[in-house]
């Protein structure tokens, strides 16, 4: 609604009107969705019926969370290293797609494999510790590719 809106063209006051209507649409609808999210993700027994879609792909990461929190929690109590090391590894070598910012050389991955050279606006797929690494120091930013 709100993205019509915004399109509309206006002069004057028509347009200050427009503007701030278009603000407070953005505001409601930012603050509505906020507050349901909130009060989903506290409930023990969700009934996901009356969700919206948005909201459900949220309270999934949400469950991924607790799950992957007690399986490191009972991992460390009961002195399981190898769950421990074997999660490590599969974050560290975890594939990222990155799309470079600037010219970047060849460089070995956590995985040991060779990647590269990379030019800018080259998109690849690297271990995740890298690529954290390459985003943190502006070098690339994170692809968000749909499934």
């Amino acid at each position: 609604m709100s993205g019509s809106l915004k399109s509309e063209g206006y002069d004057g006051i028509e347009n200050k009107i427009k503007n701030k209507l278009v603000e407070m649409i953005t505001q409601i609808t930012t603050l509505l969705l906020k507050t349901r999210i909130e009060k989903v993700i506290e409930q023990k027994d969700l009934d996901f019926t009356n969700l919206l879609d948005a909201e459900k792909f949220i309270l999934e990461s949400q469950q991924d969370i607790r799950e992957r929190k007690e399986m490191i929690l009972s991992a460390t109590l009961n002195g399981r290293t190898k769950v421990l090391e074997s999660v490590s590894k599969k974050h560290k070598t975890k594939p990222i797609t990155v799309r470079f910012l600037q010219d970047f050389d060849q460089f070995v991955g956590a995985d040991f494999t060779k990647y590269g050279p990379f030019k800018t606006e080259d998109i690849a797929t690297i271990p995740n510790e890298n690529a954290q690494a390459l985003i943190a120091k502006n070098i690339s930013i994170k692809l968000h590719l749909e499934d």
